[in-house]
């Protein structure tokens, strides 16, 4: 699992989870999205080009994002 979040130090992540910036190309690679957080440093418009995405801060739209 990957998680990209610039306020979390790696060294606090679980051993198996791997810390990415969320670039176009990583998020473009991945099968799924969870925005979780809402943060600044987030690229919204990139977020949102995502094959699917989980949207818990209701800050997307689109018909691949889902709301929880």
């Amino acid at each position: 699992m990957l998680v990209a979040d610039p306020h979390v130090d790696e060294r606090d992540l679980p051993s198996d989870v791997e810390r990415v910036d969320a670039t176009t190309v990583v998020i473009a690679a991945a099968d799924a999205v969870m925005l979780l957080a809402d943060h600044d440093a987030f690229d919204y418009a990139a977020l949102g080009a995502a094959a699917l995405v989980l949207d818990c801060c209701h800050r997307l739209s689109g018909a691949n994002v889902e709301f929880l």
